[in-house]
């Protein structure tokens, strides 16, 4: 018991530090931070999460015959699979209202690049960048929408190419 208890553990401190920076960061994204990712309705995956990760460590458990082991396995496939999940979906509503907007180019990042930077005040990491008419844009989860950038801030994450062929250049 106490040797399952001490793997999924690791296993949770593991894939925190991997998809999230930190152990206490996936408890704060699901409840202080949970209005951070504007996604209709995305709790719901990582229930539906934790519900496929029971199916999964149920039929592993069964393959492989783990025994009373089947904890870390769990803590995995849930973490996993919710990050995955999520990601998608956000992914997807994103990708709806780039085709809204219809940028002149567009980058996105990855998801999980986002969980790494997320919820910091002061970021110097976008969630995905465009431009449109020699403006520049970023994407915000919580809004799930595209927001203008500060000239001042552009200059320090657009790529260079787009600031050389908009000429955008910091004011002061």
């Amino acid at each position: 018991m106490w040797r399952s208890l001490v793997s999924s553990a690791l296993v949770y401190l593991i894939l925190s530090l991997l998809f999230c920076g930190g152990p206490l960061m996936p408890i704060a994204l699901l409840t202080l931070y949970r209005s951070h990712l504007g996604a209709p309705h995305w709790e719901m995956l990582v229930v539906a999460s934790a519900a496929g990760a029971a199916v999964g460590c149920l039929t592993i458990r069964r393959l492989l015959g783990l025994g009373r082991n089947w904890l870390p396995w769990f803590v995995a496939f849930w973490m996993c699979l919710s990050v995955t999940s999520v990601g998608l979906y956000a992914a997807h509503l994103r990708a709806i209202a780039v085709a809204e907007f219809q940028p002149d180019v567009y980058v996105p990042y990855a998801f999980v690049s986002s969980l790494l930077h997320a919820p910091a005040d002061f970021q110097f990491a976008l969630h995905a960048a465009a431009l449109k008419d020699c403006k520049p844009y970023g994407w915000s989860y919580g809004r799930m929408a595209f927001y203008e950038l500060p000239v001042d801030a552009a200059v320090n994450v657009l790529p260079q190419d787009w600031l050389e062929r908009c000429s955008i250049h910091r004011k002061s």
